[in-house]
């Protein structure tokens, strides 16, 4: 089988990890081809340089919708100095295989890519490689050809080992951090309407099991590999919702502080969050929970997001954790169509009441494919033509009155600083009329996340030198993620 130099690209490599492209690496230097990773947004000549450097056969992308405009507009700019084949893959391609007509795109991968990549990269360059299940290809004057989807992998333990090389080899910070995420399965069971889940299991009704777990010990031991090459003081399971499986925790609180004996964060749905539940968790070494609140209106929570959890079950869960003396971190979402002001202040109330210890707050983004993409649309709040839409700590694109939109704006960027000083309330009124302070807003949003989120849910320690050489491209960064 002929090896295969493969160039992957990332627009900008942020301050979390990103796993995509790892996943996609291990599977592909598992089987004998060399990949490297390459930043684009930084330096595009620079990046321009090396990728002509290294030669690929095939340049790979990840793409979520708010950036897939970026993707083509980096691809395109290869294209015109470079021969490669290009392919895309990430949510964006998987629920919107019409991708695959843009210029440029020479094939899309849908799905999971862990049983189809390795026979597209076997059969790479011959026509056996237009028959790849879960690809789709670029029909060059003719309709695009999209293969069907093949069945999920059922056991996550046989899929090769991500390879954190690739992204640690670019960023010093993301190696040299003692915070790393894992995971210990893939799936959710549920479908909230702003998420894709309700799709993804619609794709793959029929061929297999959405949500799967993999063994403890494969888990344990993937954590084990890490800590004996990097730093590690602090785990951050990324599952999204973790534990689920009563006989899988057990076992998990059994092995884990033995083996591995490190502090984790988890996240975790409100309504999962039994006494037993959280007794388990702080048996096992954890440290912080994160779970999703999204807004106080129940109505709105439970017929719109489909989220059915009361703001009662919010309350005990974070009874629970703090009885065991587990931290507490919420996300929230802001800007469901049919929400009003004082919807949006009684989610920072509920943050109060719960006693979290931090309040991250995102704005509503409806992306293509989703629920509440159809909702919106369906209900005048979203125009049939807007295509474009920004990321979640962005301005909302739905069609609110533009003082509403300010004020979704503003209490945004207060928001985790209200939770913690209400009396920050006051200065609303002189918010919503002064849109021209949205940038330093935006600042001091950045520097208090910056400040508190790690120290008060992590906890870690990040030297020093790490920690400020990091700070410079958080501030600057298109993305606050």
């Amino acid at each position: 089988m002929r090896r295969l130099r493969i160039a992957l690209v990332i627009d900008w490599i942020g301050f979390q990890e990103v796993y995509s492209l790892p996943i996609i690496s291990g599977i592909a230097r598992s089987l004998g081809h060399h990949t490297e990773l390459f930043e684009f947004g930084p330096s595009p000549r620079r990046a321009i340089k090396q990728i002509a450097a290294f030669k690929p056969d095939i340049v790979g992308y990840s793409v979520s919708s708010n950036e897939s405009s970026r993707y083509l507009e980096i691809n395109a700019r290869l294209k015109a100095e470079l021969e490669f084949f290009s392919l895309f893959g990430g949510p964006h391609p998987t629920f919107f295989p019409k991708y695959v007509e843009n210029e440029g795109v020479d094939a899309i991968c849908r799905g999971e890519a862990d049983v189809t990549l390795p026979v597209f990269l076997e059969h790479f360059g011959t026509d056996r490689m237009y028959e790849t299940s879960n690809f789709a290809f670029q029909g060059d004057g003719e309709p695009a050809r999209v293969n069907p989807l093949a069945d999920l992998v059922t056991d996550l333990d046989s899929v090769p080992m991500m390879d954190r090389e690739l992204l640690y080899s670019k960023s010093r910070f993301l190696a040299k951090t003692p915070i790393k995420g894992f995971f210990s399965g893939r799936g959710c069971p549920y479908s909230c309407s702003y998420c894709f889940n309700h799709a993804y299991k619609a794709m793959y009704q029929g061929k297999g099991t959405v949500v799967r777990r993999r063994g403890v010990s494969s888990f344990l031991e993937e954590i084990k590999h890490v800590k004996q090459r990097y730093p590690l003081g602090l785990i951050r399971i990324m599952d999204d919702t973790f534990g689920l499986d009563a006989e899988w925790l057990e076992e998990f609180a059994q092995r884990y502080p033995k083996e591995i004996g490190l502090p984790f964060t988890c996240q975790a749905r409100p309504n999962i969050l039994s006494e037993d539940y959280c007794r388990q968790l702080k048996r096992s070494g954890c440290h912080a929970v994160l779970m999703a609140v999204e807004c106080s209106n129940e109505q709105l929570r439970r017929t719109v997001a489909n989220r059915h959890i009361s703001n009662e079950q919010i309350r005990v869960g974070c009874e629970h954790l703090k009885g065991q003396g587990i931290r507490i971190g919420t996300y929230n979402m802001l800007g469901l169509p049919g929400e009003k002001e004082e919807d949006l202040l009684r989610t920072v109330e509920l943050n109060q009441i719960a006693g979290v210890d931090y309040a991250e707050a995102s704005i509503l983004q409806p992306y293509p494919g989703t629920r509440i993409n159809e909702y919106c649309r369906k209900e005048g709040f979203l125009d049939e033509s807007t295509e474009s839409f920004g990321g979640q700590y962005t301005s909302t694109v739905l069609n609110f009155e533009e003082r509403f939109k300010q004020v979704i704006y503003v209490i945004h960027k207060m928001f985790p600083m209200m939770v913690d000083h209400p009396r920050l309330k006051a200065l609303l009124p002189l918010l919503y009329k002064t849109p021209w302070l949205n940038r330093a807003l935006d600042f001091v949003y950045r520097l208090y996340y910056g400040v508190n989120m790690h120290r008060r849910l992590y906890g870690a320690k990040i030297p020093l030198a790490l920690r400020l050489q990091q700070s410079a491209r958080f501030f600057f960064a298109p993305s606050r993620s």
